[in-house]
């Protein structure tokens, strides 16, 4: 019977343990400082990735190019706002810059580089998000 019990208290000293590192990894993501910086990394994120998506969908490679007057970065920094809340009650300002650059050009193919920069200035320390993408277009 001894066995028995041994496995028992084995069995309820690891759910306590559990419990205990379940509530301090709550305790520390809960923090309101860390709670706010991390939906602000999120959003910034989220404004780089948006961009990055529009650019998948270039069928046109003149408008990477920026030297041509089609290069649909040229009015780049932007500055997104972003509403959020319940009832769209906060914004949010965050800076997007994009640049592309050809990193190659042969007879059968066209590739691009884009490079977006998001960044937020709401914290101290700055967030800032650098994303790279390859397009790449059949000559």
């Amino acid at each position: 019977m001894n066995d028995y019990s041994d496995i028992i208290f084995l069995m309820a000293a690891m759910i306590m343990l559990s419990m205990v590192t379940l509530n301090t990894s709550k305790t520390y993501l809960s923090s309101p400082d860390q709670l706010i910086r991390t939906q602000l990394e999120y959003r910034t994120l989220a404004a780089a990735q948006s961009e990055i998506d529009q650019a998948r969908f270039i069928t046109d490679p003149r408008e990477l190019r920026p030297w041509d007057n089609r290069y649909i970065y040229s009015d780049h920094p932007l500055t997104k706002t972003i509403s959020y809340g319940d009832a769209n009650q906060y914004t949010e300002e965050i800076i997007i810059t994009a640049v592309s650059a050809r990193v190659e050009n042969s007879a059968t193919m066209e590739r691009f580089r884009i490079t977006v920069t998001a960044s937020s200035t709401a914290l101290t320390p700055n967030i800032n998000v650098e994303m790279d993408y390859l397009k790449s277009f059949m000559n």
